[in-house]
């Protein structure tokens, strides 16, 4: 959420089959990969607007917070990021002749419409994120999904996030 508490949604992206790309090709053509996504990601939210920001989860997770964008706006980006995920592997890209699939399964939640606090909104961000794998590779799922499918499996916490250490230029 923002400092200010205005509306804001969180959009959980977790990379498709990523362990396979650091088994098949080992961990530095991972870190290479996660680098290309997460250009791609960047480009696909901030075209349109500075004040989105874009994180690291950890491994192969990502988070964006988009401030002042809920509902069908906040769709709209997770759609821009999908395509752009799908764009880095596209065919004839170096990841397709190298025989690697890239996708990501997406959750969307927005605050204060699926969540009260930071971490309600990080808690079905993240519930989105599991329904959007669980049900196949490069779709976007809503809190609403994922609060529907709540009841049929146990979700733990989502792990909380360390503060910055280093500054990426």
């Amino acid at each position: 959420m923002t400092d200010s508490n205005e509306p804001s949604s969180l959009v959980m992206i977790d990379l498709d089959g990523f362990k396979t790309v650091n088994d098949k090709l080992g961990h530095q053509a991972g870190d290479a990969l996660l680098r290309e996504i997460a250009a791609a990601i960047e480009g696909a939210v901030k075209t349109r607007r500075d004040l989105d920001h874009v994180f690291r989860y950890g491994g192969d997770e990502f988070a964006v917070l988009l401030p002042k964008a809920i509902g069908i706006a906040a769709m709209v980006v997770a759609e821009r990021i999908r395509v752009a995920i799908d764009e880095v592997g596209r065919e004839g890209s170096h990841w397709a002749r190298e025989g690697v699939s890239v996708s990501a399964s997406i959750g969307v939640a927005s605050y204060p419409t699926d969540a009260a606090t930071a971490s309600g909104l990080l808690l079905a961000a993240d519930r989105a994120c599991f329904v959007a794998k669980r049900s196949g590779r490069g779709r976007i799922a809503t809190a609403d999904e994922g609060l529907a499918l709540a009841g049929e499996f146990t979700l733990q916490l989502p792990t909380p996030v360390d503060p910055p250490t280093v500054t990426l230029a």
